[in-house]
């Protein structure tokens, strides 16, 4: 693959956010980013609106994934200390990235992160429609994410919790 050009480069490196707005706007073919350097973007507390250039220039290329790479688990492991990572997490659902994904340590990003008790996170996938019976991959041992947050024990879970309890009920 190629990478991206030294243009695009000295924007990251000089956090010229316009200058990455528009490269990521107007190149032909796209300008060649990957799933690592999305998320280094992430790191690196870019606004939001250069962020979702970036990702549509990203899902632009040829069997890119945006789904699938990385980016709401790196909002959400970020979102505590960056100041635009929870808005970029907010606003990647919104942008329509699901919420109903299998994190690399094979927990499903709700049950990720109801154990790491990240309420603001949680409140967002539940918004966005996270399935209440999606299953981590352990398994035998495999939970949904219900389940996940009916044994959590805390502020996050109980959120959860209460709210499938709500909406099984409006059903």
């Amino acid at each position: 693959m190629n990478r991206p050009s030294d243009e695009w480069l000295e924007a990251v490196h000089d956090a010229d956010w316009q200058l990455l707005k528009r490269l990521a706007d107007t190149a032909h073919p796209p300008v060649v980013i990957d799933a690592a350097q999305l998320r280094e973007l992430i790191e690196l507390n870019v606004p939001t609106d250069v962020l979702l250039r970036c990702v549509a220039a990203y899902s632009r290329l040829p069997g890119a994934d945006v789904h699938h790479c990385g980016l709401l688990e790196a909002c959400a492991a970020l979102s505590h200390t960056h100041s635009y990572a929870f808005l970029s997490f907010r606003t990647l659902l919104t942008a329509g990235l699901s919420p109903n994904i299998i994190i690399d340590n094979g927990d499903t990003l709700l049950q990720n992160l109801i154990s790491r008790n990240r309420v603001r996170e949680v409140a967002e996938l539940l918004r966005h429609g996270v399935d209440p019976q999606q299953m981590n991959v352990f398994g035998r041992e495999s939970t949904s994410n219900r389940e996940g947050a009916r044994r959590a024990g805390n502020a996050a879970g109980e959120l959860a919790w209460a709210w499938f309890q709500r909406n099984a009920s409006m059903q």
